[in-house]
């Protein structure tokens, strides 16, 4: 917070995300709403990704 405030800027590099990353921040935003992510463990989430592409 020292160089934070010495610096007034953060001491790394923002930047927006890409077209790929915000379509993936969008589509887990969706799934939260609708509230359809729900696994009853790892295998079954893991399964889901592998059938969603």
């Amino acid at each position: 917070l020292t160089r934070v405030a010495r610096d007034r800027a953060v001491p790394f590099d923002l930047a927006a995300p890409n077209a790929k990353t915000q379509a993936a921040l969008k589509e887990g935003r969706k799934l939260i709403k609708a509230r359809r992510a729900r696994f009853s463990d790892g295998e079954e989430h893991l399964n889901a990704l592998g059938k969603a592409r």
